[in-house]
């Protein structure tokens, strides 16, 4: 009597393992966006006036900036300081710096909003935004 042994099929899913890759914003010289959703403040000077009439420099640091949910919408926010004349700070949308940099926008007419993936707001890697929505940007 012939016996058959059969193996089960076993399914090899090579895991996808992805670097963090850094990037200089396009859209804000202060800070850099990595594909993992992350925004770090580079590292800049600060001039202080003092008593006297003199100033004092202040080197700050690089940061990595902790992101806020915006109450309104649920996107996720980082608000850091520019380098304009009036030493301003700017609020920006996380998904939207990410998905500037590395996201490729086909349709830069039409497509002007983000869409995460799986729907969490708070999922801000790269490989979960895609543009879309409607509208034509202003030229």
């Amino acid at each position: 009597m012939a016996t058959s042994t059969t193996k089960p099929s076993v399914q090899i899913r090579s895991a996808q393992v992805t670097e963090e890759v850094w990037k200089d914003s396009s859209l804000y010289g202060e800070i850099m966006v990595s594909s993992f959703g992350r925004i770090k403040e580079k590292g800049y000077q600060r001039v202080c006036p003092e008593k006297g009439g003199s100033f004092r420099t202040y080197n700050i640091p690089p940061k990595i900036l902790t992101p806020t949910e915006s109450p309104n919408t649920g996107d996720l926010m980082v608000s850091f300081s520019t380098c304009n004349t009036a030493n301003s700070r700017v609020s920006a949308s996380v998904a939207t710096l990410v998905a500037t940099e590395f996201v490729k926008n086909e349709d830069t007419q039409h497509y002007s909003k983000i869409k995460h993936k799986d729907g969490n707001k708070s999922n801000v890697k790269a490989s979960n935004l895609a543009w879309t929505g409607s509208g034509v940007f202003a030229k």
